[in-house]
């Protein structure tokens, strides 16, 4: 082997000396990776570990809301079906009491001699004639020979009725009406002697 110029041992030595900066940086860089890596796992392990034990208190929180929610809307049915009945029994309770309230209403409008007729305490006397008596038109009456009196309040109902069946061929006639307590008595023994 041929001596080196000196030229070109210097030069042999610049290509040594970068080659060992070379390498030395490589393994130093490699090393700082390795380091690097390391923390960047562990930070990665850390946070998988950070993750899956707030997934975890996230499902358990959920499953626990879910058990609340589903624990209260059970209890409002519950709550909701008393309450529906309890509106149920306080309907039936206004509607028996709307019934009594339109029974007395009607009650109120009628003559108070004619509900004694009715009363197991009560009877009529002999001297009661209805507060309100109309003579029926002389259209309606069979004979022109007696006064026909009947209640005011039903005389409108009484015409009606007679020109309604009127209107479908049927001819109707009142023939008796009201009676004082003296001509129910004198018909009764009318009937009696016959």
């Amino acid at each position: 082997m041929k001596p080196l110029h000196p030229h070109q041992r210097s030069l042999f030595i610049g290509f040594g000396i970068v080659a060992v900066v070379i390498i030395a940086g490589g393994i130093y860089f490699y090393s700082r990776m390795n380091t690097l890596s390391s923390r960047i796992d562990a930070l990665l392990a850390s946070t998988t570990a950070s993750l899956a034990s707030t997934t975890a208190a996230l499902q358990s929180n959920i499953a626990q809301t879910n058990t609340s929610l589903s624990n209260a809307l059970s209890s409002q049915q519950q709550n909701l079906g008393v309450i529906q009945q309890q509106l149920g029994g306080v309907q039936s309770q206004v509607g028996g009491l709307s019934g009594t309230v339109s029974t007395i209403q009607k009650l109120s409008q009628i003559d108070p001699e004619l509900l004694k007729k009715y009363s197991k305490v009560y009877f009529l006397n002999d001297n009661y004639v209805p507060a309100h008596l109309s003579e029926i038109p002389s259209a309606y009456e069979y004979s022109d020979t007696k006064q026909l009196l009947f209640v005011t309040q039903a005389l409108p109902y009484l015409e009606s009725m007679i020109n309604a069946a009127s209107s479908n061929g049927v001819i109707l006639y009142v023939d008796s009406a009201y009676r004082s307590f003296a001509e129910q008595a004198a018909l009764k023994g009318e009937y009696t002697m016959t």
